[in-house]
C-alpha cells in the first residue's frame, strides 16, 4: 500500500531528486493519486525540469476529476 500523504510531503522536499521520485510514483498510481493533486499542481512550477514533467504526467494520469 502506498502512503499518498507521505508522497505528497516528499513533493515539498528541498531535494529535487526526492520531489521527482515522489511525482513519478504518484504518476504510476493514476486516479489513486488524486489526494495529491494540489501539491502536484504546485510542482508544475518547480525549478527542476524533471520534477515539472513528472508532476504534469501524474496529473494527466489521474484523468478528469469526478463530477
Amino acid at each position: 500500500m502506498t502512503d499518498i500523504s507521505s508522497l505528497s510531503s516528499d513533493l515539498s522536499s528541498p531535494d529535487a531528486e526526492v520531489r521527482r521520485a515522489a511525482a513519478e510514483r504518484l504518476a504510476s498510481l493514476e486516479a489513486d493519486a488524486r489526494p495529491a493533486a494540489v501539491p502536484l499542481v504546485r510542482c508544475c512550477g518547480d525549478a527542476d525540469e524533471r520534477v515539472r514533467e513528472w508532476a504534469a504526467a501524474a496529473l494527466e494520469q489521474m484523468g478528469p476529476p469526478d463530477v
